[in-house]
């Protein structure tokens, strides 16, 4: 029987060599004269070769013989690379997976003479251009020997620690070994490997030395469940810290609270590592993607380019798992209904190859993914009137929509516009998938589509499932948590600024700043208790392009929270996304804010006040200060960062010019006031993110926020304004963030 590790290993081995392999092949058809491509796409399946013989998997190895030696023809220049050349390599490549597969899993077994049609074509294919050479097939039983003896230690050692850097060193004196004469000397060259090394990566050996130790100790495998009970303990290593910080601190026993202090340190330093072991790069999971979009261009008969950004952004690996299938759907729909066929693009004056952009960047504590293409953008007509053919709508319900809540209908269950059901798409399964998929792991997916510019959909997704800032709030004496991923703001109904409940077709809204703002109340929505609300504090949130109210009792703190499975008991409810154990030893159950708003009132409310609001035309949040004398200025709250009151002394100062410690950052302060002037006295400081970084912008006081319709009068106002506006009755001057610098 096979040792389970070493099956283990090599199946990890052989399936990153496949990849490497996909890619490089890739690489290659789309420029056949990178020699770097195919020397890659040679060295990987000659490491899967040599690792299949070492395992005495002999359909793997042959498959993977026959695809090394046409790689080899065309590496050596004797064959010129043809659409048939990749066709039958990238079958090549498949058959490898399922063979990789196979190995796996005795259940799979297949039958060897499955792959024998193929090997003589890639023989064939070999042998052609009157090589001699190239179509070499020699009994394996031949050059097994030879091959196990020098790949063992690279595809089961070496690799281990280097998965490409170190294959070079084994793979280049041997390659040529199997198949051609000429260079037969070769083989003992591989032997020794040590002398060989620091010739071509000395950098690599001179570290390896000072630091008295081998490579191949810089990876480990570690089993992805290991790593699972990790996390859950640093999870309760957390709780159990925030249980001691809630300890009344004795000014007399200064050695505890240093020690409550450093324990503090070490855990969020501890958690910060454990969670970066769980935080992969999205381009490892996008590493098959160019590979699917060349098939379906393939099939559809369209020629398309995928073009990834981003790859470096890392997410959970969990995470990962679950965006997947939502990926593969959502390029499947861009490359056979979003791109035009090559004649229709020519016709309007595209260029004939189409384009597929998926991109990945950190946004506000998200993660967020774009897949867009440029083809002929959402037919929204053809969607309204399968709504109403669908009965999701009345004719006239759907006239009255707009084309951007149109374009939403995409999202509900079965909804499809395919005229036919081909084995790409039209079943009517895929995007709710895609939505329900996010939902669940705490996102969110929008689309925005222009008719013949293309069409975007963006993932919102929050960075880990494990630990996450969150609020917790009280209503009905039962603790609550709502991840902060949701919140927008929070209004205290108390304070007496004039917020007040009002009525919209029997729902309760809020009217804040000028708009109405739907409201839930959590008691009711749960069941908690009959009558009539008394409730103090709103929670704004957002999900899905729906913000609303939540309204609670009390709002007690902000806290690093671990997430928790519910029970059996809770799973059905879907107000709930999860637990957690709080400081002090309580539960809070995890608020699922998206599933609130489509149980509730909130939801459907959110509907006619966008209506409302697009007929009373667009409006801007702006926050307001005073600028000593000189007048009133504004930002747009989207700008902000962050408020705060400093002094002169807190401010570090060089030459005229202030600036501002920020999150470890140095923030250059734009004085509006004349701070050096005010002496002690205290100023708020307006820190504003730019297309250069945060700028901090020194005000006197800090009004208030208003959302009004913005008029610019051009041309007015200093250095650092846009221009003039009427707001609240003041002429106001709006901040340039896109003029502000300090000179």
């Amino acid at each position: 029987l096979m040792d389970p590790e070493l099956l283990e290993e090599f199946l990890v081995e052989c399936a990153e060599s496949r990849e490497e392999l996909d890619a490089s092949l890739l690489a290659l058809e789309e420029d056949p004269t990178d020699r770097e491509a195919v020397a890659s796409a040679f060295r990987a399946v000659h490491s899967i070769k040599g690792a299949a013989g070492f395992m005495e998997a002999r359909d793997l190895e042959r498959v993977s013989h026959t695809a090394e030696n046409l790689l080899q023809g065309i590496r050596d220049g004797r064959l010129a690379p043809r659409t048939e050349h990749f066709s039958v390599l990238f079958e090549a490549t498949d058959a490898i997976g399922i063979l990789i597969d196979s190995l796996g899993d005795p259940d799979r077994q297949d039958d060897p003479a499955r792959w024998a049609p193929l090997n003589a074509r890639l023989e064939a294919m070999a042998a052609d251009e009157g090589s001699d050479d190239a179509g070499t097939t020699e009994p394996e039983e031949d050059d097994t020997p030879d091959d196990t003896a020098e790949d063992v230690p690279e595809p089961v050692i070496a690799k281990v620690a280097e998965p490409v850097a170190d294959v070079p060193e084994v793979t280049e004196p041997v390659q040529a070994t199997p198949n051609a004469a000429p260079p037969a000397p070769k083989p003992p060259e591989p032997a020794p490997k040590a002398a060989a090394a620091p010739e071509k990566k000395p950098a690599a050996a001179k570290a390896a030395d000072s630091k008295g130790r081998n490579e191949t100790e810089s990876v480990v495998r570690v089993d992805v469940a290991l790593l699972d009970d990790i996390m859950n303990l640093v999870g309760e290593l957390v709780v159990c810290r925030n249980q001691i910080l809630r300890f009344p601190v004795d000014p007399a026993q200064a050695e505890l609270n240093t020690s409550i202090h450093h324990l503090d340190h070490l855990t969020s330093v501890i958690q910060e590592k454990v969670m970066k072991t769980r935080m992969r790069p999205v381009g490892g999971a996008w590493r098959r993607l160019p590979r699917m979009v060349r098939d379906l261009a393939s099939s559809c008969g369209k020629d398309c380019e995928l073009i990834m950004q981003g790859e470096e952004v890392e997410l959970d690996r969990s995470i990962l798992a679950q965006i997947k299938d939502p990926l593969a759907h959502m390029l499947r729909n861009a490359v056979d209904h979003g791109l035009e066929p090559t004649a229709t693009r020519v016709a309007n004056g595209k260029p004939a190859r189409g384009t597929v952009r998926l991109s990945a960047s950190h946004v506000g504590g998200q993660v967020h993914i774009e897949l867009a293409d440029d083809g002929g953008g959402l037919d929204t007509e053809r969607i309204r009137q399968k709504a109403v053919d669908k009965k999701l709508l009345t004719a006239d319900a759907a006239a009255d929509l707009k084309p951007h809540d149109i374009h939403q209908l995409i999202f509900e269950p079965g909804f499809s516009t395919a005229a036919e059901v081909s084995r790409l798409s039209g079943r009517g399964v895929g995007m709710d998938v895609v939505r329900s998929n996010l939902q669940a792991i705490g996102g969110a997916v929008e689309v925005q589509s222009q008719p013949a510019v293309g069409t975007t959909v963006r993932l919102k997704i929050p960075l880990t499932l494990a630990i996450l800032p969150a609020l917790v709030v009280r209503c009905r004496g039962l603790d609550f948590a709502v991840p902060q991923a949701h919140l927008v703001e929070l209004i205290d109904l108390k304070c007496g600024t004039g917020h007040a409940v009002e009525e919209l077709g029997g729902a309760p809204v809020l009217r804040r700043r000028g708009e109405l703002l739907p409201l839930a109340y959590l008691d009711h929505e749960l069941g908690l208790v009959n009558g009539p609300p008394a409730h103090e504090f709103v929670v704004v949130v957002r999900a899905d392009d729906v913000t609303y109210g939540l309204c609670v009792d009390a709002v007690e703190e902000t806290e690093e929270i671990v997430v928790k499975p519910l029970g059996p008991e809770l799973e059905s409810v879907k107000a709930f996304s999860g637990a957690t154990v709080r400081g002090d030893g309580s539960i809070a159950l995890i608020l699922d804010i998206v599933q609130l708003a489509k149980s509730s009132h909130a939801g459907r409310t959110a509907a006619v006040v966008a209506e409302e609001s697009d007929e009373a035309g667009e409006r801007t949040t702006l926050l307001r200060f005073d600028l000593v004398g000189t007048g009133v200025g504004a930002v747009e709250v989207d700008h902000v960062i962050r408020i705060e009151d400093v002094t002169a002394d807190d401010l570090h100062r060089h030459g005229d010019h202030y600036y501002l410690d920020f999150n470890g950052k140095v923030v250059p302060v734009v004085d509006l006031v004349g701070i050096t002037s005010l002496g002690r006295a205290a100023v708020a400081l307006v820190v504003c993110r730019t297309a250069r970084g945060p700028v901090a912008v020194a005000v006197s006081e800090v009004l208030d926020v208003v959302d009004v319709p913005l008029e610019l009068a051009p041309g007015l106002g200093g250095g650092w304004a846009a221009g003039m506006a009427l707001v609240e009755g003041r002429s106001t001057a709006i901040l340039d963030l896109q003029r502000l610098s300090v000179a």
